[in-house]
């Protein structure tokens, strides 16, 4: 996912965040403070910056993750999946945010693509202007584009 977070990061149009990784077994606190420093490298530093892109890996599944800044807030995408997950690691930030869950659907190709899944949809909602519509289905990146990259 690292890789993949870079080749969109180098497109200048974003900034990239490195992944957060949710351990099996970890404490509750631990957690919430691992999230929440994931998540404080997501916030802009001003309103005048770009989006920033990641992603939440959570028992084997990936999440993407999008913070907009907006004047006097954030405005968060992530799916329907993320969405709590996303909510934790906001919570405690100090800011004012919005989250907004996308609430169409993948189209699969192969069993556990959620990962090119992630790719795509943060891809599609970076560079596509009717993203979130509620028609808009996001199609995966297939195994030979990604070998390709």
């Amino acid at each position: 996912m690292d890789f993949y977070l870079g080749m969109l990061n180098s497109t200048g149009a974003l900034k990239a965040v490195g992944p957060c990784a949710m351990p099996q077994h970890t404490e509750d606190d631990e957690l919430e403070n691992m999230m929440q420093q994931w998540f404080s490298e997501l916030l802009p530093t001003t309103d005048h910056q770009g989006p920033a892109i990641s992603a939440l890996l959570v028992d084997q599944h990936w999440f993407p993750v999008i913070v907009t800044p907006q004047v006097g807030k954030v405005l968060i995408s992530t799916t329907l999946g993320g969405q709590g997950w996303v909510e934790f690691a906001v919570r405690s930030q100090g800011v004012e945010y919005t989250i907004q869950p996308v609430q169409h659907s993948f189209v699969t190709h192969f069993n556990n693509d959620c990962g090119f899944k992630v790719v795509a949809w943060l891809t599609e909602a970076l560079f596509t202007p009717d993203f979130g519509e509620p028609l808009h289905r996001v199609k995966p990146i297939d195994p030979t584009t990604a070998i390709a990259w």
